[in-house]
């Protein structure tokens, strides 16, 4: 057989990638049962665990239960406690450093904030001293730092480490792998935000399963990711998808980007804060928010008013997830995910959000899909998303 072209050394790492997710999300298994699992040779998953044992990055922690004749098997797990790394989160208003162990364990993280005028360099050079503070007092317990993982809001490209400045935080060019690898000494992964977070999704959410998802996460704006056959997306430049810029009326709200009737400017928080202003002038019902100035207006006010009946934030939240579930059905119809999962902002209004959402989604759903996807909340909501989202950029890079 002509084995010209082929990378033996590109399948055998992608094996040994999937023998550590596996156990990452099941907890622990036997050979066997890994064997089965990954459609691999006996043979080889013994070769594979051979070498994840001697680097500590796995071990055999007792033998099964199982009934019946013959030897119980040897029951693997990951050894998530055996490295560690340095995790970065960067937005417009400052920064998270932490350290997270393989298994999304943190061990300690602090926000800082920086003036919004900061130059770039001088921003990275603060994280860089966060960072080698925290190297300094490393409180993992000997766990082995491999590397750091840095999300940033906007356009990153993966492989070069510098920003694309598409909605992000600096202009593009910023060569932030190489200024943080002067600083702290380690490798360092780079990618936008919301990749990193659908990425620790895909590593760390060990309750919903599914290869094909779309990831929708909620801030100031409304970004995306797609996940397709269990990997994330890269688009052009390592763009990220952008559902937030999906025009959803030619004539609509001015957007950040430029256009017109962008999605964001709907279902954001800024779009649900205008939806009620707006509301508040075209209906006469009694509401708690017309007490409230524009500028000390958010949207947990609005979500905590609908929790309590107000007409005009249940109005608010019935119009935003009008509009989301009518943009998420027509993404449905290019994408075909088996799930999609929110995260972030007014994600966290529960079923005030979800309900008509979901509803507006099937009602607009091409035949073909309807009842098929399911709209469910990140299961890493609730968590430190920021580290989860930078640490699983080395998760997925020790892997390659």
């Amino acid at each position: 057989m002509d084995y010209t072209g082929f990378n033996m050394s590109r399948i055998k790492n992608a094996n040994r990638a999937s023998v550590l997710y596996l156990l990452n999300g099941r907890k622990s298994m036997s050979r066997k049962d890994i064997a089965d699992s990954l459609g691999l040779t006996p043979a080889a998953v013994s070769k594979i665990c051979a070498e994840l044992i001697a680097e500590g990055a796995v071990s055999e922690c007792g033998f099964s239960d199982g009934a019946g004749a013959g030897r119980r098997k040897i029951i693997l797990s990951l050894n998530s406690s055996r490295f560690a790394v340095l995790a970065v989160s960067i937005d417009a208003g400052g920064y998270y450093c932490g350290i997270c162990t393989l298994g999304g364990e943190e061990t300690v993280g602090e926000y800082t904030t920086l003036a919004r005028d900061t130059k770039p360099e001088d921003f990275l050079r603060a994280v860089g001293e966060s960072c080698r503070r925290l190297i300094k007092n490393n409180p993992t317990g000997g766990a082995e730092l491999i590397g750091a993982g840095v999300g940033i809001v906007g356009g990153a490209d993966s492989l070069s480490g510098k920003t694309t400045g598409s909605y992000g935080v600096w202009r593009p060019g910023i060569n932030i792998k190489k200024i943080l690898e002067d600083e702290t000494g380690l490798p360092v992964c780079v990618d936008n935000n919301v990749k990193a977070f659908a990425l620790a999704s895909l590593i760390f959410d060990r309750e919903h399963s599914a290869d094909n998802i779309l990831f929708v996460k909620w801030g100031p704006g409304v970004g995306s990711a797609i996940v397709i056959n269990g990997e994330v997306l890269n688009g052009t430049d390592s763009g990220s998808s952008e559902i937030g810029h999906y025009i959803v009326d030619p004539n609509g709200e001015k957007c950040r980007c430029g256009r017109r009737g962008c999605l964001e400017t709907y279902v954001s928080a800024t779009g649900i804060k205008r939806t009620a202003f707006e509301l508040m002038a075209k209906m006469n019902a009694p509401s708690k928010l017309r007490s409230i100035a524009f500028d000390d207006f958010d949207a947990s006010m609005i979500s905590a008013a609908a929790e309590q009946g107000d007409p005009i934030a249940l109005e608010a939240f019935r119009y935003t997830g009008e509009m989301l579930g009518r943009a998420l059905a027509d993404v449905v119809t290019v994408t075909s995910p088996q799930a999609i999962f929110l995260f972030g902002g007014l994600s966290k209004a529960g079923k005030l959000i979800f309900e008509p959402t979901q509803w507006y989604m099937e009602e607009n759903m091409l035949f073909v899909f309807k009842n098929k996807v399911k709209l469910l909340p990140s299961g890493i909501q609730g968590k430190n998303a920021a580290i989860l989202g930078a640490s699983a950029l080395i998760w997925q890079q020790e892997n390659k």
